[in-house]
């Protein structure tokens, strides 16, 4: 996972993201960067639960029972007597009630900004027998889409003399009563006056088209530039004047999403991952977006946001990499094992240059560069040596379509 940050506008967040197949949600990548990512979903998690009123029925929840947390999927166990402390309403058993709380739950941490839901239609078997003191009950919660039809599935079982014992198991359709139940994350669009974040150049079109961003629906939106601010998207090796410089195309140009890439709805958990990782260092991001980063082998997402006060960007300055560091930290073996740093904001193509450059730089043994991040990255003698380099075609070959299309760019511009 990679932080990286803007102190004028933009700031961002890199995450590793890996499609379940055959499923509705996203699951992170398991990896030794990604423990501060899962306490963050506990942690959302629980946030959830309050927001629900789960801890009416279980007043002790702690993030130690959860077992497992994935986007759209939560395992929880629980000692049967912090189920069977309280005297629950209507005379529903709780494990009925804690089940679809936690389904719920699984539902809500997949959305941009969940919504008190109701159950429209449910079915369930459940044995009415209340497991015995002492054993753990297992609750298996996840939930669906299906054609925009949303269901929370869920199951309960203890395990007794070595067998797995089912108590419960159902599933619910939801409703929704449309307005918000607890502000995670706001959408990337909500604060942007109805205008939807301008994208990255077309390789194929430089000039006139850009990549969509995506929203957390289900369609990309087309968004349309003129000529002259498409050509302040890359630094000066993509416009016709050498003049222009990474720092012109950085404050004119707002970053969007590929268009050849499509996520399901459940997709902006992310968002929620972000302020909640956010949160912890007292920092309340705004006006998320996101773009793919360059490799298909590692399929990671680039999160901009957004900080309002003075004391929140003191905090994040704070975390900046040291900049004599900078080749040890964009590297293409750094940047490809996900290693977690904050940085100031940079155009994709100035990631994608420095990347090469500093790949080439370490490499080749160098002690440390002579010339700024920057000035490097805008050298087109730099990013000649570094295509020539033998471990550049080990680069090339995991490249994504972006990745690629960028290549090509400025391989045609380097080389013909």
């Amino acid at each position: 996972m990679i932080i990286l940050c803007k102190f004028k506008s933009d700031y961002f967040l890199l995450l590793p993201i890996l499609e379940i197949r055959n499923k509705s949600y996203y699951s992170l990548i398991r990896g030794p960067s990604d423990q501060d990512t899962m306490l963050s979903l506990k942690k959302l998690v629980h946030d959830l639960m309050v927001a629900k009123g789960g801890l009416a029925i279980h007043p002790g929840f702690t993030l130690e029972h959860l077992v497992e947390v994935t986007p759209g999927r939560i395992s929880v166990r629980v000692p049967t007597a912090e189920l069977y402390t309280l005297q629950i309403l209507n005379n529903d058993d709780p494990v009925v009630d804690y089940a679809q709380t936690i389904a719920s739950v699984s539902w809500l941490m997949t959305q941009n900004e969940p919504r008190p839901e109701v159950l429209m239609t449910s079915s369930r078997t459940y044995n009415g027998k209340i497991p015995q003191f002492g054993e753990l009950i297992t609750f298996e919660c996840y939930s669906t889409e299906v054609f925009g039809i949303i269901r929370i599935h869920y199951r309960a079982s203890v395990n007794r003399d070595g067998c797995d014992r089912k108590l419960l198991s159902g599933f619910a359709t939801l409703g929704f009563t449309g307005s918000s139940l607890f502000p995670v994350a706001a959408p990337p669009s909500a604060q942007n006056d109805g205008q939807h974040p301008a994208g990255v150049t077309s390789a194929d079109s430089p000039a006139s088209t850009v990549f969509p961003s995506l929203s957390p629906s289900h369609d990309n939106v087309s968004v349309e530039k003129s000529a002259s601010q498409a050509s302040t998207v890359y630094p000066s090796l993509y416009s016709s004047n050498d003049t222009v410089s990474i720092e012109r195309s950085l404050s004119e140009s707002q970053l969007g999403c590929s268009s050849h890439l499509h996520l399901p709805t459940s997709q902006p958990f992310v968002y929620a991952v972000l302020t909640h990782k956010l949160k912890n260092m007292g920092i309340t991001p705004t006006n998320v977006r996101h773009r793919p980063m360059f490799f298909h082998k590692t399929p990671n997402f680039i999160f901009f946001f957004d900080v309002e006060s003075a004391e929140e960007k003191e905090r994040l300055q704070k975390k900046i990499f040291a900049e004599e560091k900078w080749t040890q930290v964009f590297n293409f073996s750094s940047l490809e094992k996900n290693s977690p740093f904050f940085a100031k904001a940079m155009s994709a193509a100035e990631i994608f240059l420095t990347m090469l450059v500093a790949t080439r730089i370490e490499n080749d043994g160098e002690t440390g560069a002579s010339e700024s991040r920057m000035q490097l990255a805008d050298d087109r003698e730099e990013i000649r040596k570094a295509m020539q380099t033998e471990n550049f075609y080990e680069i090339e070959s995991i490249l994504n379509a972006d990745g690629k299309r960028m290549l090509d760019l400025y391989r045609r511009d380097l080389f013909e």
